[in-house]
């Protein structure tokens, strides 16, 4: 469970915080640099630093980093200085130059502010201090079965515990599917040019490329408030899921989490949504209305944007499983025939017509059909199981 916190607190942090420049001003190195992060008590950080130039960059270019070294402090003198390990986590939450800060043991009773060292440069940047927003409550994540729509309908309900009703989300969703067949035998071949047939086992159960997993991570700028209304108690759609998409057609989780944060904080991440598609494909506003609260040390001239503030990331998991609900609807299934092949063919079928062994038979022999309806990464996914997962397959 702390490996998941982890993930999607790192997720969380890193989403769109940073603001382009007017690319019509005129820049020279590093005039102005971004910053990326959120102090999250209780769990790892991380930060990250960015040229204003590269923002510029389409979505799927990436953003360059900046070689950047950050620290947190509070008020009491303790200081967690930023380590660029990954330790293992999940790339697809991590980009390069991104720095990690271990806030397990922070105090939420303490303020906190954020202090960055550009590497390139040796300018300094540091925040405002911020107290911790208090935590929000998630009572609830939970699906409801549309029928008239063909969709499944998940839903979060949230209430505050005497925060400002801001607040910030993220999700998280894996789900684990299966290959077209289960193959009883595993097939070791030699080197392709050799004319030894190779080795035939049982695999002893299910196949090894049976079951596999595919995961994603929404880091879209998601916030929301209640503060216009009467109660801060919430009930908010996090997904409409098709009743023949893939992600219901065996085990599927969805991992909700919210952090409450600051008006200031709120008002900075709005700015951000009116002036992009909520996709990080930012246009160029105005660098004098988008006030941060993080300054420049060593040249007050050079521009940074970004906002700082401090929160704890609360969570809550959701599994449905359709062996359970049958709830989902199946498409057409593409699923090669069996074949019978020979021991003198078996190396052939392998390294030339990208074939598998499935299972045999005193009739017909070893029979044998597509690599792609036997191994389950053929359809996206990896064999990588989340570690939360409710059952034991491998």
């Amino acid at each position: 469970m702390k490996r998941l916190a982890l993930l999607l607190t790192t997720g969380l942090m890193l989403v769109a915080c940073i603001y382009p420049i007017d690319d019509t001003e005129e820049l020279t190195g590093y005039e102005g640099v971004a910053i990326e992060g959120t102090i999250t008590v209780g769990a790892v950080s991380s930060f990250a630093m960015y040229p204003l130039q590269a923002l510029n960059y389409d979505e799927n270019e990436g953003k360059g980093t900046v070689s950047a070294s950050f620290t947190v402090e509070d008020d009491m003198g303790h200081s967690w200085p930023g380590t660029p390990d990954r330790k293992g986590w999940s790339s697809d939450l991590q980009e390069a130059g991104t720095s990690f800060v271990d806030l397990t043991d922070a105090d939420p009773a303490r303020k906190y502010r954020l202090r960055a060292r550009n590497l390139e440069t040796n300018e300094s940047y540091v925040s405002e201090w911020v107290e911790v927003v208090p935590a929000c409550t998630i009572d609830s994540v939970n699906f409801i079965k549309n029928i008239d729509e063909d969709e499944l309908l998940i839903n979060l309900n949230v209430h505050g515990n005497g925060g400002a009703g801001c607040y910030r989300l993220m999700t998280r969703e894996d789900w684990e599917y299966k290959a077209d067949y289960s193959a009883a035998l595993v097939y070791i071949p030699n080197d392709k040019k050799s004319r030894d047939p190779g080795v035939m086992v049982n695999s002893g159960g299910q196949g090894p490329l049976y079951y596999c997993w595919k995961k994603a991570i929404d880091s879209k700028l998601n916030i929301f408030d209640t503060r216009t209304l009467t109660s801060d108690e919430v009930t908010r759609p996090l997904m409409k899921i098709p009743r023949t998409d893939e992600r219901l057609g065996y085990v599927y989780s969805i991992t909700a989490g919210v952090m409450s944060i600051s008006e200031e904080h709120y008002a900075y991440l709005e700015h951000l949504a009116t002036v992009s598609d909520y996709n990080g494909s930012l246009f160029s506003p105005n660098p004098s209305e988008m006030h941060g609260n993080i300054r420049n040390e060593s040249d007050s001239t050079h521009f940074v944007a970004g906002f700082i503030g401090a929160g704890t990331l609360v969570q809550q998991r959701l599994f449905y499983e359709n062996e359970k609900e049958y709830y989902y609807i199946p498409g057409k299934r593409n699923v090669s025939e069996l074949e019978s092949v020979q021991a003198q063919d078996w190396q052939y079928a392998y390294w030339y017509e990208s074939k598998m062994p499935v299972y045999y038979t005193i009739t017909e022999g070893y029979l044998w059909t597509e690599k792609r309806c036997v191994d389950c990464r053929y359809k996206g996914g990896n064999k990588d199981k989340p570690d939360f997962w409710i059952n034991n397959h491998e």
